[in-house]
């Protein structure tokens, strides 16, 4: 993942770098259904995808998201104790569980 200004509007956004080196034809199939379903899920917990873009080369292809400081599976990873808080958790929960 990288970190990306749009110079034009000095928005942030995320880049998720597309894996290429085990495709030897056309796009990877995980990446594709990947795409296809980010593109699909509008709700306010899920990341939106702005588009796919390439850069220098053929094979440096790019997702472009909405950028969030913090995601769910690096705090996580981060702290060894009790992460959240009960009423965290059930926050958390809700979130998961809300369909839009």
């Amino acid at each position: 993942m990288f970190k990306a200004r749009d110079t034009s509007t000095d928005k942030i956004y995320a880049l998720k770098k597309v894996k290429m080196e085990q495709e030897r034809e056309g796009f990877p199939m995980t990446s594709l259904r990947e795409v296809k379903l980010l593109m699909q899920c509008k709700h306010p917990y899920i990341v939106n995808v702005q588009e796919i873009v390439v850069g220098r080369s053929i094979d440096d292809i790019f997702i472009v998201m909405e950028y969030c400081e913090n995601d769910l599976k690096a705090l996580m990873h981060e702290n060894k104790s009790p992460l959240f808080t009960l009423s965290e958790t059930k926050c958390l929960m809700q979130q998961l569980m809300s369909v839009s």
